[in-house]
């Protein structure tokens, strides 16, 4: 009787939670199939070569002639400039912009957009930085476009360094190798950097023809960005001028700007959102406040003076 009414034990938590789980197949057996098209595109050409050599510029001439496709960029801001550029000699109705945050009319015959708003089907297909196929979080938008897309024509534009990765996905693609026309410029002497304040462009951008700096609210995420690239140099270089104007861009965050305002309060930990016209930003978001710290751990960890303004007072501290 004691045996036939003992209870049974209950499984634990953990012995529960793992009959729930559904069986899965270890990873060496596991299938990966990669998109594929049912129709082969009639012709396939890389433009390689560095910025500024021409190879995106010949690319939309060829999609214009054509008068109706896809140009598919990385960056929401590069989808915008071929907008604008085939905007104005196309007219806005024969040209449609689609990234993430906006639609402008989307039915147009030519549509700009990101790589991951870019449709499977179509006449032709101008694939931009093509590159981005190997990076782990957004390659697979470019992979399915590349292996899967449906187009009669396809330009894929890159780095010399994607060569590789055209040869193995269109043994048959006709290569062009474009040259840079012209030096590059650094657009931190085109925003005070080497004036000792630094005067970024604002959130409405800046066209290829207009004056710098630009206009619109200036961002503590630029302002971060220009501390990074200047410490890249420095690190690369070792020229101690590049170290110095990684410091002149850190300092747009606690006063040296055009305002002479600090952005980021030492009292409350945050850093405003953005320098206006004549006033800051009375947001403090978390975005722009980790702009802030990264800037200044980039600096710490470059062995760089940290200039802390507290109380109206600056003071630098050896790192």
């Amino acid at each position: 009787m004691a045996g036939r009414n003992q209870r049974q034990k209950r499984p634990s938590r953990s012995n529960r939670h793992a009959a729930r789980q559904p069986h899965r197949k270890p990873a060496s057996e596991l299938t990966v199939r990669l998109p594929q098209r049912s129709v082969e595109p009639e012709t396939v050409i890389a433009h390689l070569g560095p910025t500024n050599s021409g190879k995106t510029h010949d690319a939309l001439r060829f999609l214009v002639e054509n008068g109706r496709g896809v140009y598919a960029a990385p960056l929401r801001m590069l989808a915008q400039e071929a907008h604008r550029r085939l905007s104005a000699e196309l007219g806005e109705d024969g040209v449609g912009l689609v990234t993430g945050e906006e639609r402008v009319n989307p039915d147009a015959p030519i549509i700009c957009c990101t790589a991951e708003m870019a449709p499977l089907h179509g006449e032709t297909l101008v694939l931009d930085e093509i590159q981005w196929a190997e990076d782990e979080e957004r390659g697979s938008a470019w992979t399915r476009l590349m292996l899967g897309g449906e187009y009669r024509h396809i330009l894929l534009l890159g780095a010399v360094e994607a060569l590789p990765l055209v040869e193995h996905a269109f043994p048959n693609a006709e290569l062009r190798f474009f040259e840079r026309k012209a030096p590059l410029d650094w657009l931190g002497d085109e925003s005070g950097l080497a004036d000792g304040m630094l005067l970024l462009t604002g959130h409405r951008g800046r066209h290829r023809d207009e004056p710098a700096p630009g206009t619109g609210d200036e961002q503590p995420l630029d302002a971060s960005a220009f501390v990074e690239a200047e410490l890249a140099a420095f690190a690369a270089t070792h020229d101690p001028e590049h170290g110095a104007r990684a410091q002149t861009a850190f300092d747009w965050f606690l006063g040296r700007n055009r305002l002479n305002r600090p952005l980021y309060d030492f009292a409350t930990g945050g850093c405003s959102d953005g320098l206006g016209d004549e006033a800051i930003n009375g947001n403090e978001g978390a975005e722009s406040t980790l702009a802030f710290h990264r800037a200044q751990l980039a600096l710490d960890a470059a062995g760089l003076p940290v200039v802390v303004r507290h109380r109206g007072a600056a003071t630098a501290l050896a790192s």
